[in-house]
């Protein structure tokens, strides 16, 4: 009885404030599909880049809660309002964040498995495309894990990043992103190299 108690007033709280991104791999499309059966059910997802999506969940205090279609009528956002509102709580939940390692590969650490949302942080790729030019190249292979080298690298930094990218994602089952590199480019991710 008591977590059913519980579950109403989380569900009474939900307020814009709780909203934070995630990306998936878009395989989560298909497991939705399984255990969703109504529209108004589905979570809210758009596109991000290659095989990545962002989704949107409430942080609740005992977990994330998907976002569903009828919650963005229920709160009278939209869809462009969600992507802002989403990436501003994110940004309020970030610690510092660090770049780990050495060129040509280098790691960008904040912790809290928030790694692979900081696709979603501009500000921190264009205070890094000023220290790596001429475009930074960036592998996700899970929540947790975002490798960066440039396209300049003369040490092999792509086949590192390709290497470390690969391995970082056959060791991860349950949140595993992608095995694409990416690239920013006129403030928009595009996809660098596709996995073979």
């Amino acid at each position: 009885m008591s977590r059913i108690v519980r579950n109403e007033a989380e569900e009474a709280e939900l307020s814009p404030s709780l909203i934070v991104p995630r990306i998936k791999h878009a395989n989560f499309l298909a497991a939705m599909s399984e255990i969703v059966h109504e529209d108004e059910d589905a979570p809210v997802v758009e596109p991000l880049v290659g095989d990545l999506l962002i989704t949107y969940a409430f942080d609740l205090p005992t977990a994330f809660r998907m976002m569903r279609a009828q919650d963005l009528s229920q709160l009278g956002i939209t869809l462009a309002e969600l992507r802002l509102i989403a990436i501003h709580n994110l940004k309020k939940q970030l610690g510092e964040i660090e770049v780990q390692g050495d060129p040509p590969l280098v790691n960008v650490v904040v912790g809290n498995n928030h790694e692979a949302c900081l696709l979603l942080v501009d500000e921190l790729w264009e205070s890094l495309a000023d220290d790596i030019p001429p475009e930074i190249v960036v592998g996700v292979p899970t929540r947790d894990v975002v490798l960066v080298t440039t396209t300049a690298s003369t040490k092999g930094g792509l086949e590192l990043l390709r290497q470390a990218t690969r391995t970082a994602h056959e060791r991860e089952s349950t949140h595993a992103l992608s095995l694409n590199l990416m690239v920013q480019r006129k403030g928009k991710w595009e996809v660098f190299e596709e996995a073979t």
